[in-house]
């Protein structure tokens, strides 16, 4: 009977050792997962009418903006300690902005086939360098695509339906009535504190939107020198995800009867062709001519006018194009 009792505890003991051993092999993104996935299982028992996808990105969206805390991020930040940049270190830390939580749910999403993608926003300032940013998501389903705010816990109701940003940017101001949002959230209450405007993005009037990175990025210069400030710093295409796109960079304020482009590239990845146009004429450069610093490319013709647009016609069998760059000077 010693011996049997001995045994028993010796087993139990080897147990906890192991439950413990596979415990400290599961990752924070993966219990964050299954607490979603878990929490998800939990609502749709209860909430049998709403769509499954529309539990599931609540679910997600709240879990992100409970766990990876803007405020705690900013404390961080103000203690001067290392702020996370991965989804597994902003679990770890409890802390993230907007960028970190839309990284997040989409990681999620993905891990629930929940079909997801990326909304950004540009805000022009009153100079480049007074420019913001701002990130969402919207999801697929019921034939659409919807938008969460996932940093300010919100998404718009028009009809009964979540809107699309197509739907809330057409409609302005007005839109800023269908807003259900987290308003006890901290970050939220110390940001309207702030006179800030957690929802800017809904009615600005000089916004460029990506929506799933496909759009056009507006570039203001300095002295005919464009540099990206808190936008993209590539043009192109860098995923074959079908739900993504490219981008295009427009530059404003050109002088007129320009005939040079200096580029200043940091890399390039697939292949393609690079068109400088101003709306009337072309000048095509085939990806493989750049290389990593400046490149100057002469166009066919001077600009006739004061916006230039910088594109990439990516190569069909590679279905991947995009380069790098720091700045771009039009003389």
């Amino acid at each position: 009977m010693k011996n049997l009792a001995s045994n028993s505890i010796f087993l139990i003991l080897c147990l906890m050792c192991i439950g413990s051993q596979v415990d400290a092999q599961t990752t924070e993104t993966e219990r964050f997962v299954s607490d979603i996935q878990s929490r998800v299982a939990h609502l749709r028992q209860r909430s049998a009418t709403l769509p499954k996808e529309f539990v599931t990105a609540v679910a997600i969206m709240n879990g992100v903006q409970t766990r990876l805390s803007s405020l705690n991020y900013a404390i961080l930040n103000q203690q001067g300690k290392p702020t996370p940049t991965t989804t597994e270190e902003c679990l770890a830390l409890r802390a993230g902005i907007c960028g970190n939580h839309i990284a997040a749910f989409l990681t999620v999403a993905e891990q629930l086939e929940l079909r997801a993608r990326p909304v950004e926003f540009y805000i022009a300032g009153t100079s480049p360098a007074k420019n913001s940013s701002h990130i969402c998501v919207e999801v697929y389903y019921n034939q659409r695509w919807h938008l969460f705010d996932v940093t300010w816990g919100t998404y718009y109701v028009l009809q009964n339906n979540v809107a699309s940003i197509v739907q809330i940017r057409k409609s302005g101001t007005r839109s800023r009535e269908w807003a259900v949002t987290n308003e006890s959230d901290l970050w939220y209450l110390q940001w309207k504190d702030a006179g800030h405007d957690p929802l800017v993005y809904v009615d600005h009037m000089h916004v460029d939107i990506l929506r799933g990175r496909k759009g056009t990025i507006r570039l203001r210069p300095n002295k005919q020198t464009y540099t990206p400030i808190h936008q993209p710093n590539f043009v192109g295409l860098n995923t074959k995800n079908q739900d993504y796109g490219a981008i295009e960079v427009q530059l404003q304020d050109s002088l007129a009867e320009s005939t040079i482009v200096e580029l200043e590239v940091l890399g390039k990845a697939g292949n393609g062709t690079v068109v400088i146009s101003d709306g009337k004429q072309q000048t095509r450069l085939p990806m493989s001519a750049l290389n990593v610093g400046t490149n100057v490319i002469k166009l066919q013709q001077p600009t006739s006018d004061t916006r230039v647009i910088i594109s990439i016609d990516v190569d069909a069998v590679i279905g991947v194009g995009y380069v790098v760059y720091s700045s771009i000077t039009v003389k």
